[in-house]
């Protein structure tokens, strides 16, 4: 089970300020209808590997993974 399923984001089209701020997720998938990421949303996550972006990211917010070296972006 991917952390994304634990914290849904059906009825948002965007990631909130803060979302999954000091949370031990290792990996995110991102939903496609997701438009944009919000300040913070994945900051001071230690443990992040991998974070799948939707195709149709418009904007993504400051220090959205602020702390989070070891992520690995993927589309």
């Amino acid at each position: 089970m991917e952390d994304s399923e634990i914290y849904p984001l059906n009825y948002l089209f965007y990631v909130p300020n803060g979302y999954m701020t000091g949370t031990g997720i290792r990996h995110y998938d991102i939903p496609n209808h997701i438009l944009f990421i919000e300040d913070y949303a994945f900051s001071d996550c230690s443990s992040l590997e991998t974070v799948r972006l939707p195709k149709d990211l418009e904007k993504v917010g400051k220090y959205v993974f602020n702390c989070s070296t070891r992520a690995l972006f993927v589309n």
